[in-house]
Formats: structure tokens, sequence, C-alpha cells
């Protein structure tokens, strides 16, 4: 019975691992995707708007992005 606990205690161990380590290849892909974005959506903005307008509008953005992402992740561990 122990062998059997000492088994799947490993496989969750390496399960853990193995997504811990996706979900950080995930989230340095989505920073630069995001990146990417911005500061497209930013060069679109400069040319039409102007410097500071188009800061101002990507920042809030940003800001508005990060709360979100926050609210999400407060929202998920709500229950437990």
């Amino acid at each position: 019975m122990l062998e059997a606990e000492g088994r799947v205690l490993r496989r969750s161990a390496f399960n853990l691992g193995w997504s811990l380590a996706l979900a950080g290849c995930a989230a340095v892909v989505m920073t630069v995707g995001l990146g990417c974005l911005l500061s497209g959506i930013y060069l679109i903005l400069s040319r039409l708007l102007g410097v500071a307008e188009a800061l101002i509008i990507i920042g809030t953005l940003a800001v508005g992005i990060a709360l979100l992402t926050v609210w999400r992740i407060g929202w998920n561990h709500r229950g437990r």
C-alpha cells in the first residue's frame, strides 16, 4: 500500500513540475505577444494622434489588462 502511494506521489509531482514549466513558458509567450500588440497599437496611434495621447491610451490599456488579470486570479481562488 505504501509503495502505491509513493508511485502516485511521484507521478503527481512530475505532473506538477511539467504544468509549472508549461505555465511559465506560456507566461513568457503571452508577455511577448502582449508587448508586440501594445507597441503596434502605439505606433498606429502615435501617427494618428500624437505621442503623448498615444502613450496615455496605451498606458491605460496596459493597466486595464493588468487589473483584469489580477481580478481574474482573485476570482479563481475565491471559492477555495
